[in-house]
């Protein structure tokens, strides 16, 4: 019958400690569920519609109104919808900006795709953040050059 001294046998979390680990993992999730959920919506929009402004705004009003959203400061939800859809409609051949941008350069789309690198790593990079949960907060912060009273926009 050995038994293992104080220091090293296993020390168990309060129940309270569990129960904020919990929630703060709960929360995690549900940002990280919620910005891959715009991602995705703002892409399909952005597939299916002729412009590109429905790609923020159809998902947006969509997905406000449900339950994971509640709560949330707007910037969640309008951050991941800007940063996927609207650069990728660029590279959709029936969209408005995909026939403007072809008309413009003279060539179609798939051949301006491969060099127009932002408007396939934007959406990239929104999926990444939202997978990661990483969003872009004012926080509430004014810059001294800022005599309107207006927020500034921080990552």
């Amino acid at each position: 019958d050995r038994r293992l001294p104080r220091s090293t046998a296993r020390r168990r979390l309060p129940r309270s400690e569990v129960a904020s680990m919990s929630w703060l993992v709960l929360a995690l999730l549900v940002l990280v569920v919620s910005g891959v959920a715009a991602v995705l919506a703002s892409l399909l929009t952005a597939l299916a519609s002729p412009d590109h402004h429905w790609s923020v705004a159809l998902p947006g009003r969509i997905l406000r109104g449900s339950e994971i959203f509640e709560g949330m400061e707007p910037l969640v939800l309008s951050r991941p919808l800007a940063d996927s859809g609207p650069p990728a409609a660029a590279l959709v051949p029936w969209s408005m900006t995909g026939i403007v941008m072809a008309a413009f350069l003279g060539v179609e789309v798939w051949r301006y795709a491969p060099w127009a690198v932002y408007l396939w790593i934007s959406p990239l990079l929104a999926f990444l953040f939202a997978f990661l949960g990483l969003y872009a907060s004012g926080g509430g912060r004014q810059s001294q050059n800022d005599q309107n009273g207006f927020e500034t926009f921080s990552l």
